[in-house]
């Protein structure tokens, strides 16, 4: 598809995007638009000139709730709920925002591992670099605060009562054995929908559905508790350290009702795994409701030891699917029926085909943002410029074997692949084994072993080494992540490596 113009493909300018060369020309953006329905494809052509059709700068909390809609779409929803989702724009100067948030531990979340996400969506959104600085709201600051330890708040908050409620939970032919299976799982807990698995691609509403199951069994008086496993295992390791392992065993047998979140991180993690079948053990013996969710499916949990995988899929497994388009236009219905939105401005977003419900309601909020932000009526020019920057703000969907990764790495850099392996410390070789690490731990979530067992045998405290140097380096500089979207490309990758 080439633009009749100045010849540019779409990949040419989605490549553009990514390597942060913006503005658009008015004319760039018909190349996004062809992918989409006739109806939607009346944007004008002076959409990137005309101040009308942009996010206003001069409010910092508008600007802000605009970031946050594209922010949506690329974090996962535990942590955008978890860290961004209270957030509020605050101050606004040049090309500098300051956003508030509720305690140095999210501060500090935001800095460390959000910093570059935050940065390239505000820019998109904005048109031009912006910077994003996070500091605690002055009035929300707590005395002797510090980052929460896991021995003291494991559980995630219910945050908003319309929110993660069965009533917020909109049902379709996509999801609604999940949703009555946990239904049915309040209204009889610890009967025969104990252990519930849920198996989704994110975005899809695991997370929701574990939220109004928490909240309506607490409600009910059991001692329940939801955590991600993330925060299982940092609990666990913190009791070790601390020698409060009684105390840990205590408090988790003593549950009624346990919900983990994202179990697939548990890999590797053998000592937290065998810990976790004790506490599996006991709760089921004692009749309690246990309640998981996975990205990923039962077969795909061969990285769990057999004795806890055979028990997480004992009980009922279900499996909630992407929306079709009627689900979609169904959903978008719903969501808007509060709202003066035009019938054919809900059919065409729900047109193109999306991964998850949250790209949905990104999609969906990004033009609630456009029509509070700019004063224009929702029209079909609108979702047009909404589904043209959709193209700019999705994620790469990326899917890539450890020996791939190794075997494009070498490419890049012109190394054999077996140097990785070996013991040179070349420059160029080392560099290239430090990127391959970072890579092997972004693109194939291996544990530190693993990736140690991968390149020759290496110490799990020399790879953790070289993966802290890459993220710092990450963090300053963003080149491993331009890396990256070039090595699942492989036929864009150049004869000369860049970082």
């Amino acid at each position: 598809m080439v633009d009749p113009i100045n010849g540019l493909t779409l990949e040419r300018l989605q490549t553009r995007e990514k390597q942060q060369l913006l503005p658009l020309a008015p004319n760039e953006y018909r190349l996004i638009f062809s992918s989409y329905p006739l109806e939607v494809r009346t944007v004008v052509d002076s959409l990137s000139s005309n101040e009308s059709n942009r996010f206003s700068l001069s409010s910092p909390a508008g600007l802000w709730e605009a970031i946050l809609g594209a922010l949506e779409v690329r974090v996962a929803r535990p942590t955008f709920d978890t860290f961004l989702r209270d957030t509020q724009g605050a101050k606004l100067e040049d090309d500098h925002l300051t956003v508030w948030a509720g305690s140095p531990f999210i501060v500090e979340y935001c800095e460390k591992r959000l910093s570059n996400t935050v940065r390239e969506a505000a820019s998109v959104v904005a048109r031009r670099p912006i910077a994003v600085t996070f500091l605690v709201q002055p009035s929300s600051r707590p005395k002797n605060s510090g980052p929460p330890r896991a021995t003291r708040a494991s559980s995630v908050p219910v945050r908003g009562k319309h929110r993660y409620t069965f009533g917020g939970f909109i049902v379709g032919p996509h999801n609604d054995l999940a949703y009555s299976a946990s239904v049915a799982a309040v209204k009889e807990p610890g009967g025969k929908f104990s252990p519930l698995l849920l198996c989704a691609a994110p975005g899809l509403g695991k997370t929701h559905l574990l939220q109004s199951i928490y909240a309506e069994l607490s409600q009910d008086g059991l001692n329940a508790a939801l955590i991600t496993s993330d925060q299982f295992i940092a609990e666990f390791v913190d009791a070790i350290f601390s020698r409060t392992t009684k105390e840990f065993r205590k408090k988790y047998h003593s549950l009624d009702a346990l919900l983990i979140d994202d179990i697939q991180f548990l890999r590797g993690k053998s000592r937290t795994q065998d810990s976790l079948y004790h506490i599996f053990n006991d709760l089921h013996q004692r009749g309690g409701q246990i309640v998981l969710a996975s990205d990923q499916g039962p077969t795909d949990l061969g990285y769990l030891e057999p004795r806890l995988r055979s028990r997480f899929t004992a009980g009922l497994t279900v499996s909630l699917l992407a929306p079709n388009q009627e689900a979609r236009l169904d959903f978008l219905t719903r969501k808007t029926n509060h709202l003066p939105i035009p019938d054919d401005v809900l059919v065409a977003l729900s047109r193109p085909t999306c991964a998850s419900v949250r790209d949905l309601e990104g999609r969906l909020n990004r033009l609630l943002a456009r029509v509070e932000l700019t004063g224009r009526t929702p029209s079909l020019s609108l979702a047009a410029t909404v589904l043209a920057e959709e193209a700019l703000v999705s994620p790469v969907t990326i899917s890539i074997s450890p020996e791939e990764v190794l075997s494009r790495v070498a490419q890049y850099f012109g190394v054999p692949p077996a140097a990785l392996s070996g013991a040179s410390r070349q420059q160029t070789t080392t560099r290239a084994r430090h990127c391959a690490i970072w890579l092997l731990r972004s693109l194939c979530a291996l544990s530190l072993s693993e990736i140690g067992r991968l390149l020759g045998g290496r110490d799990h405290s020399t790879i953790r080494q070289a993966l802290q140097k890459m993220e710092e380096e990450e963090q300053k500089t963003g080149a491993l992540s331009s890396l990256k979207v070039q090595l699942v490309s492989p036929e864009k990758t150049p004869t000369e490596p860049q970082v």
